[in-house]
């Protein structure tokens, strides 16, 4: 049996990290790395097929990642850099949300979003930078919650943690620790703990349907019927073209009959 194919070869500057996948959406290890696809028989690189890649995030567990020409790696670190600069001085001149390209982003939120791409680049130090930068100018909000990010991203679970904590701690009103410490427990399949984050997170919310939607996982994982049929009917009266996901309601109706009770009157 002749074995052939394609698949990655000569991979430099590797960065391993922890976080979900894009593709299997599970939680675990994943490598980000220089390369380049060459067809092979039995293993041995024959033939180049295509240019020189970054690959980001390969997951351990499906081994699927996505691709970046390494000619573009400059340029996508330049602007992430820029948009870091602007939420730095935006921050460090008491704003909240700064100028992103005419649209108005929170500060914090940008930061927290550019560390797991910058450290698949390769760009851990301006990681550091920020969180030097955080330190001096005193922000302790933004700088436990970038910390709490890349903590994550190393698979310091407990350091993670505790950013986090010390985040909610200082700006208990702010819902992004909620969702992280929530977001680390389902990533250990801890349902219960996670529970009560995200219910807080429900109530900081003002977009409630993506919170919604991990409830309905953690209701259902609990076997919480009646929360579950509850939160499924919020969805509904959020976003009515559910009701014609036959998937969707089937497990509403589920919900409902073992919670003892009817579906509501707009569920045929």
């Amino acid at each position: 049996m002749i074995i052939f194919g394609t698949r990655m070869y000569g991979r430099k500057n590797p960065v391993k990290g922890y976080g979900v996948c894009d593709n299997c959406g599970k939680h675990g290890k994943h490598i980000s790395y220089n390369g380049r696809k060459f067809g092979h028989i039995y293993f041995i690189p024959l033939i180049p097929n295509g240019p020189r890649m970054r690959v980001l995030k390969e997951c351990k567990k499906c081994s699927l990642g996505s691709h970046i020409p390494e000619t573009e790696i400059p340029t996508i670190i330049n602007n992430l850099r820029q948009s870091c600069d602007k939420a730095l001085a935006a921050l460090f001149a008491g704003e909240q949300h700064f100028d992103n390209k005419g649209t108005s982003t929170p500060c914090v939120e940008c930061l927290a979003g550019a560390v797991e791409t910058l450290y698949c680049l390769g760009a851990a130090d301006y990681v550091n930078l920020m969180l030097k930068a955080l330190e001096t100018k005193q922000e302790t909000y933004a700088h436990r919650i970038i910390s709490g990010e890349s903590h994550e991203f190393l698979g310091n679970i407990d350091k993670a943690t505790e950013a986090y904590m010390g985040a909610k701690a200082s700006q208990p009103e702010n819902i992004y620790p909620w969702v992280a410490l929530g977001a680390m427990q389902l990533n250990s399949n801890n349902h219960s703990e996670a529970l009560p984050f995200y219910e807080k997170a429900l109530d900081l919310s003002e977009e409630r349907f993506h919170i919604l939607q991990v409830l309905i996982t953690i209701y259902a994982k609990l076997k919480e019927h009646a929360k579950l049929a509850d939160t499924y009917e919020e969805c509904f009266g959020l976003v009515p073209e559910l009701l014609q996901d036959k998937k969707t309601v089937k497990a509403y109706k589920k919900a409902c009959k073992k919670a003892g009770r009817q579906p509501t009157a707009a569920v045929k």
